[in-house]
């Protein structure tokens, strides 16, 4: 493919200044050595095997964090020009403040939501709110949660996650202590509600009029959508 030169030209000015300034030289020696590496054993090509290939001879001296390190510089200095172009741009952009302010949820709207909001309507909602405050976990994580994930020892409550992004346990407490609108009590509201022939259905079931359906919630159901437009934010 014909390149013209003008285009070649502006690449190689615009490229020469995409390494970071302060180890531009750092960058420059672990391509160095790729391309020492390259002529050593015949390697012309640059495809993804060949990087395995590198690195894997790489593993045998170094520790896995250098070879991240070493595997990041050769990256920036072979594929990632233009990401490196605009990242650098970046840094010196200002973005245009929106017309409008930004509508978001704050601690006031939660608390006048879970005080104010028929239970009727809101109850599952109010509980669902009250397990994302006290463990700030994904909806798909609170989502993932059994009747059995959830211990009420009276004065607190203590929730198991077992299924998180990190694919490890984690657990919190909820607690009335401090809180205007004693969760713990409207969980055990929710809870009694809940059908007895559920106990192996998720934790949080379909609410309609003041009533449990033996059906699990939809994620929909964890979003902020529904409080918004009850709080009309």
């Amino acid at each position: 493919m014909s390149v013209p030169q003008a285009i070649i030209d502006e690449a190689t000015n615009v490229a020469a200044s995409l390494l970071p300034e302060k180890s531009s030289a750092r960058y420059e020696h672990e391509y160095a050595e790729f391309k020492k590496w390259q002529n050593e054993n015949n390697v012309t090509g640059i495809t993804e095997d060949v990087l395995l290939a590198y690195i894997s001879n790489l593993s045998k001296k170094f520790s896995l964090n250098s070879l991240w390190s070493k595997w990041s510089m050769v990256k920036s200095c072979l594929f990632h020009k233009v990401i490196a172009f605009l990242k650098r741009r970046n840094e010196r952009y200002v973005p245009k403040k929106a017309k409008t302010p930004s509508k978001t949820l704050t601690k006031e709207h939660v608390e006048k939501f879970i005080l104010e909001a028929p239970d009727d309507k809101w109850l599952l909602a109010k509980v669902i709110t009250i397990f994302g405050i006290f463990g700030c976990y994904r909806c798909d994580e609170l989502l993932s949660l059994t009747l059995n994930d959830v211990e009420d020892l009276e004065k607190y409550i203590v929730v198991t996650l077992r299924e998180t992004k990190n694919l490890t346990t984690m657990r919190f407490t909820i607690t009335d202590d401090g809180c205007s609108f004693k969760p713990c009590v409207i969980y055990r509201k929710y809870a009694a509600l809940r059908p007895h022939r559920s106990k192996d259905l998720r934790l949080f079931l379909t609410y309609r009029n003041g009533k449990c359906v033996a059906l699990n919630a939809g994620q929909h159901t964890v979003g902020t959508v529904y409080l918004k437009r009850l709080l009309n934010i």
